[in-house]
């Protein structure tokens, strides 16, 4: 079909060299088929690890097929507007190779938004049951208090009775006392007034006269008298020292009783305490756990969670030899400076860390190198907000380069997982190991120009949230330009990268944002809540 439109643009024309121009287009439609049966090949063996490497040779090899026909085409000195027809033929064969894949971008992107909005329903659920957590953890604490309060009453009554018995008890023993008090001194009077009749009785026999028979009468009688009082008052002693024992064991028991009141209310007070303890020590532990969920769901709902930390890496590009300048491979990480010295285009590093492009000589290839970052970025460990890596390149066209002759690729990459943008065809490309297709899709209203700065971002999660995952967004000058790619594959490390064929790049890693700040404000940056679907 391509072959036709060219054939019939050819005959439509009516120059000298008619047959010199239908073998080149003869020529251009062989390779035109060249290119297609190739691109065949790569859609089928794209996805594959094992042929990624020889995939990106073909893909070099079909460039540098391109350039030389190009090349040739001006050698032949072709008419300026046959040659903008034919390019225009080819561009059109490359659209309709991804003009699928765009129309297929609309529906993905309806469901990430429905995807979205079921996360953000599940948050709110969350925020929602967390509020009712501190409702019931509130009900408690006040339940706990009311016992604690019932608790302490509970104590003051005891305390009240103890001590009314204790008083009661201390009456008695005072009663006691005076009563034993008393009786002590009543047989003590009576005692005295014996011991007077004994002392009359014997003043009284002392002054009697035995002789008298009489007497003698009155002195048994008085015998018997005073043996009935000694016997009186024995008796009496022995009933005070009867009273007396009594006493002591009122006192004993009295003393035990005491002894049991005061454990008992030893006893009750401990356990009040012990139940008082253990309340407050609920309640403190409820209080901090009430604290912690209020603390968490304002670090949720705070600005500087959705805002996140950019990760400051030291860093610096290095030259690999995966796709090298030639078969010396001259130009490389240990030797950065120098130029290939089989005179093909490649690039080469300065000293400030800026990538230049050194054009091929007449007759070679202009080559397509792989430049990789020195440090990975990596998945930070215990890390409570989102954490963002992000580079930013300054572009600018070399001289001796035309428009039709420069390429760019830049991303991030982690030896399984790749993803990578080609600002030149506004083409953002997804690849995961595990996946045999790659994904790709279109950035319909991107245009990069001269001297524009473009950037790569990729954000963590912080490690405490769950059901989330890491995505990368690109920018321009300072905005960002698609919706995020969620990273669903080996996510742990990337690695930068950047291809590049006729640009002089200038590299920001944010090593020093004070004097060369990034064009993106990376610390206005919000959590991305659109994404792009692509499985």
């Amino acid at each position: 079909m391509n072959v036709k439109e060219m054939m019939e643009l050819m005959e439509a024309k009516e120059l000298k060299e008619v047959k010199e121009l239908k073998d080149l287009v003869l020529q251009q439609g062989s390779n035109l088929l060249g290119v297609q049966s190739s691109l065949l090949e790569i859609e089928k063996n794209m996805g594959k690890k094992d042929n990624k490497d020889e995939l990106e040779l073909k893909m070099i090899e079909l460039e540098e097929k391109t350039l030389l026909l190009e090349k040739e085409v001006k050698n032949k000195q072709r008419d300026p507007e046959e040659l903008r027809m034919i390019r225009q033929v080819i561009l059109k064969i490359i659209e309709e190779k991804f003009a699928d894949i765009s129309r297929s971008t609309e529906t993905k992107i309806q469901q990430i938004k429905n995807e979205n909005s079921k996360e953000f329903a599940s948050l709110k659920q969350i925020i929602q049951q967390k509020d009712e957590l501190i409702s019931s953890l509130q009900e408690t604490i006040e339940k706990n208090y009311e016992e604690m309060l019932t608790l302490r009453q509970n104590i003051n009554q005891a305390n009240m009775k103890t001590n009314g018995i204790i008083q009661s008890i201390g009456m008695k023993l005072n009663e006691v006392d005076q009563d034993f008090g008393q009786k002590i001194q009543g047989l003590d009077q009576a005692m005295r007034k014996t011991d007077n009749k004994c002392k009359d009785l014997e003043d009284k026999i002392a002054k009697f006269d035995i002789n008298g028979s009489d007497q003698l009468i009155k002195i048994e009688e008085f015998g018997k008298t005073l043996q009935n009082l000694i016997d009186e008052k024995a008796k009496e002693r022995e009933e005070k020292k009867l009273q007396h024992l009594q006493l002591l064991s009122i006192q004993t028991d009295f003393n035990k009783k005491v002894g049991d009141l005061r454990n008992e209310f030893f006893n009750l007070h401990h356990d009040q305490v012990e139940k008082i303890k253990k309340v407050d020590v609920s309640n403190v532990a409820i209080k901090n756990l009430v604290d912690s969920i209020k603390v968490e769901l304002k670090f949720l709902n705070s600005s500087t969670f959705k805002k996140g930390s950019f990760v400051n890496i030291d860093n610096e590009w290095k030259v690999t030899t995966k796709f090298p300048c030639c078969g010396t491979k001259c130009v490389n990480t240990e030797s950065p400076y120098g130029t290939c010295k089989s005179r093909n285009g490649f690039i080469q590093l300065t000293t400030d860390g800026t990538i230049r492009y050194i054009k091929c000589a007449e007759g070679k290839v202009n080559k397509f190198p792989l430049i990789t970052a020195a440090n990975q970025f990596k998945r930070p460990v215990n890390c409570n907000v989102f954490s963002l890596f992000y580079f930013e390149l300054k572009l600018k066209l070399e001289e001796e380069f035309t428009s039709d002759q420069k390429s760019l690729a830049f991303g991030l990459d982690n030896n399984s997982d790749t993803v990578k943008m080609w600002p030149l065809s506004s083409i953002i490309h997804y690849h995961m190991q595990n996946e045999n297709i790659p994904q790709s899709f279109k950035l319909e209203s991107f245009i990069l120009s001269a001297d524009d700065v473009v950037g790569c971002c990729l954000v963590y999660p912080p490690s405490r949230v769950e059901n989330k995952m890491p995505y990368v967004f690109y920018t321009q000058n300072g905005k960002q330009i698609c919706k995020a790619i969620v990273l669903e594959g080996n996510n742990n490390y990337y690695q930068p990268f950047i291809q590049v064929t006729g640009y002089a790049v200038e590299t920001n890693f944010g090593q020093n944002l004070e004097a060369k700040p990034f064009s993106y404000d990376i610390s206005k940056h919000l959590v991305a809540e659109e994404f792009y679907e692509f499985y």
